[in-house]
């Protein structure tokens, strides 16, 4: 089992909602990455957690890869 990716945690279509009440006093926001964005070496200073809303993107995290669809989360590590 997994401790970065749980695929299919949402049921979508996502409900921004329902993210946010899982997550009390963590901040939110939406992004949009165009196809193709590579994000390489970025680093958080807190734990970041990522729920796919709609297309699909390849993830990697602490060297595990999955392809996510919507209603994937992601948990980033710090």
């Amino acid at each position: 089992m997994s401790k970065v990716f749980q695929m299919g945690a949402y049921v979508p279509p996502v409900s921004e909602n329902a993210v946010a009440v899982d997550f009390p006093g963590f901040s939110f926001g939406v992004f949009r990455d165009p196809a193709g964005q590579v994000w390489a070496d970025f680093i958080h200073d807190t734990d970041e957690f990522v729920v796919v809303a709609e297309g699909e993107m390849e993830i990697e995290v602490a060297g595990e890869v999955a392809q996510c669809c919507p209603g994937d989360l992601v948990k980033i590590p710090a």
